[in-house]
């Protein structure tokens, strides 16, 4: 089963798949960079965990794997040669929300509205604390069945899975909005780091994400 915008689950919930996610930068001028950059997102979910894949080719892979019943969030980049992965607890993986992003101040528009046939509701997040604030708007859904899916990002407040949103890190901006499900059966291994990748510590794993980012914005 795909859907793509205008078809519809029934009011059904789905317990596992992949959705696709369209990545898209708003605020970047460089067009030459922006067509190296990423252009897809992927979110593979089943029994409440889920892992959310960025790759271009080859060249580089960010993953997240998140256990929403242990609360249990693993970090992983494929870098070149590095294969690195960092595993975080309830406890530190707030500390490093708190220390990486703005959380926003969330309102609920009471608007139901469709994207890839899933019924959401609109949300908007107020970001208060940027130096040049501004408004996201966000959709959510209760009809892709994983409990407690934002509590490892800046949207705990918001109830339902995000299929559209933004994150701001290391000065760029990445707006993510859901363009197909794929209703596939997922094999609990893809929720494995695989056994090449070295565990590493939060702050080794920050600071080679750092180096990246600051190469796209320099």
């Amino acid at each position: 089963m795909i859907c793509f915008a205008g078809c519809s689950t029934e009011d059904k919930k789905v317990k596992e798949g992949v959705i696709e996610f369209k990545i898209r930068y708003p605020y970047y001028t460089d067009g030459f960079m922006q067509g190296l950059m990423p252009g897809v997102m992927t979110m593979t979910f089943k029994d409440d965990v889920y892992k959310i894949e960025i790759a271009k080719g080859k060249m580089f892979a960010s993953t997240l794997i998140s256990d929403c019943k242990e609360r249990v969030l693993a970090l992983m980049l494929d870098f070149g040669p590095k294969k690195i992965y960092t595993v975080l607890d309830e406890e530190l993986t707030r500390k490093y929300i708190s220390d990486q992003f703005s959380e926003p101040i969330v309102y609920n528009m009471n608007y139901i509205d469709t994207l890839i046939g899933f019924k959401c509701d609109k949300h908007y997040a107020v970001f208060d604390d940027l130096i040049n604030g501004h408004d996201v708007e966000l959709m959510s859904t209760q009809y892709v069945d994983i409990k407690n899916s934002n509590w490892c990002n800046q949207y705990k407040d918001v109830d339902g899975v995000l299929l559209q949103y933004e994150v701001e890190q290391y000065g760029l901006v990445m707006n993510f909005k859901a363009e197909q499900y794929h209703g596939t059966k997922i094999d609990k291994s893809a929720f494995k780091v695989p056994a090449e990748f070295k565990e590493v510590s939060l702050e080794k794993m920050l600071y080679e994400m750092q180096e990246i980012f600051r190469t796209l914005n320099y």
